[in-house]
């Protein structure tokens, strides 16, 4: 599995310190990208911009923050979607669940908005989201 450093990038009224940051987490290679970056309000690192190289965004050097400090501080929430994995040479369809992370000011619209975008899977599969779900919490109070 290869990793990537993706950027969160937070307006003044989304912060939670009040002031526009830039956050840098580490994610699976390809995942932000296309229409799944719009719809998460997440941006993975573009240094491999075959299409327009110039124009190539490099997001080495930052500090990265750890994703469960993001979580916790409501600046990422956590998803879970299915994917339906059809291969090119017409075998069986089959269906798998990844875990997504999407900036928390883009609210519920985010669930509805990810369903029949394309997920990359690699080796000559196209996969297509067909479920987003939000995982469960248990919550106690003692």
């Amino acid at each position: 599995m290869t990793l990537e450093v993706c950027k969160i990038a937070l307006t003044a009224q989304n912060s939670p310190d009040g002031n526009a940051n830039n956050y840098y987490f580490l994610s699976t290679y390809g995942v932000y990208s296309g229409a799944i970056a719009t719809e998460t309000g997440i941006t993975g690192n573009d240094n491999q911009n075959t299409q327009n190289p110039n124009n190539a965004e490099d997001f080495s050097g930052y500090p990265l923050t750890p994703i469960k400090e993001l979580v916790r501080t409501s600046i990422l929430g956590t998803a879970h979607v299915r994917v339906d994995v059809t291969p090119q040479n017409g075998g069986t369809t089959s269906s798998h669940k990844y875990t997504i992370h999407y900036d928390t000011s883009k609210g519920d619209t985010v669930f509805n908005n990810l369903i029949g975008k394309v997920w990359p899977v690699g080796k000559g599969a196209q996969g297509t989201i067909a479920d987003v779900s939000v995982p469960r919490r248990a919550i106690t109070s003692y």
